[in-house]
């Protein structure tokens, strides 16, 4: 994590499990949730890898890491987010609760996480699936393997149309059952 030339005092660590369950993805883990100080760690399923595409797992690294980048502002300078350092991560934690992230994430990084899939892939695709695809895990009816993803609607979902909604499950679902399962 760096912010210009003013480096975090938080690192963010990769790992392989094999310890996670088989409708897990990934999971994240603070620097007070995991054995590494200063370290947030996402760990990737390694036992579910064969069946995702490699979109999919782009986006599950890309999703995992706006996570990180949110929680490494709550938990800078060691005393949690002020109304001054981060308003808005404040703001959304204070009127959100728990899933406070995935609001944040689901309003306002969206298309951060279209233009990274889109940058993977080379734009290969309009910007409309990789905007469809940056949904996933950010609504309870969009899962990205046998049923994982939030338990939840956010806001920002609640407030598309039905005809938009439905255009971007039908995105997934065709990514999921016709995507490119090769990873270089």
């Amino acid at each position: 994590f760096n912010d210009g030339n003013k480096p975090s005092e938080f690192d963010l660590k990769f790992e392989m499990s094999t310890n996670l369950g088989n409708d897990t993805n990934a999971s994240f883990s603070t620097p007070f949730q995991s054995s590494i100080p200063n370290t947030f760690v996402i760990k990737i399923n390694q036992n579910t890898l064969e069946d995702r595409t490699a979109l999919g797992l782009a986006r599950t690294i890309l999703h995992e890491g706006i996570h990180a980048r949110l929680w490494e502002f709550y938990y800078r300078n060691g005393r949690g987010v002020t109304n001054i350092d981060f308003p808005g991560v404040y703001d959304y934690m204070r009127v959100h609760g728990k899933n406070w992230d995935h609001e944040q994430m689901a309003a306002f990084y969206i298309e951060t996480i279209a233009q990274g899939l889109k940058q993977f892939d080379n734009g290969q695709h309009l910007d409309s699936f990789y905007n469809a695809l940056a949904w996933v895990g950010l609504n309870k009816n969009l899962t990205d393997h046998n049923n994982q993803g939030a338990t939840y609607n956010t806001l920002a979902w609640d407030s598309l149309t039905t005809p938009e909604q439905t255009t971007i499950l039908n995105i997934i679902q065709d990514e999921k059952d016709n995507g490119n399962k090769n990873c270089n």
